[in-house]
C-alpha cells in the first residue's frame, strides 16, 4: 500500500462498531472507539482468522478463533496463544471519507 486509499464513509461506524474493509489486496479491521476511527489489520496473528468477526471492547478486539486480544488503536498484542502484534495503518478523514495509509 504506497498511498491513502479510500476504504468507508464515517456514518458506516457507530461508537463502538467495527468494519472490515479492503485495501490493495488487505484486508482491514477499522473500529470506531470513542468517536476516533482506527485501523488495523483484520487478520489474528496466531491462526489467520478474521478479527472482524471477534468481539471489540473498548480499545480491544478479541479474536473468535483462540481468543488472541489485540489494542486496536495500536496493534499490540495483548493476550493469548499467539504473541505477535498486528500491522496498524494510519487514518485520514477527508470530509465523510476515511481513508487509510501505511502506519
Amino acid at each position: 500500500m504506497d498511498g491513502f486509499i479510500a476504504v468507508a464513509k464515517v456514518g458506516d461506524l457507530n461508537l463502538g462498531e467495527m468494519k472490515m474493509v479492503e485495501a490493495d489486496g488487505e484486508a482491514i479491521l477499522l473500529a470506531n472507539v470513542n468517536g476516533e476511527i482506527h485501523a488495523v489489520s483484520d487478520i489474528c496473528s496466531h491462526a489467520g482468522a478474521s478479527l472482524s468477526d471477534g468481539l471489540l471492547e473498548g480499545q480491544e478486539i478479541e479474536c473468535p478463533l483462540h481468543g488472541n486480544r489485540y489494542n486496536v488503536i495500536t496493534g499490540a498484542y495483548l493476550d493469548g496463544p499467539g504473541p505477535e502484534d498486528i500491522p496498524r495503518y494510519t487514518v485520514q478523514i477527508d470530509g465523510e471519507i476515511i481513508f487509510v495509509g501505511p502506519a
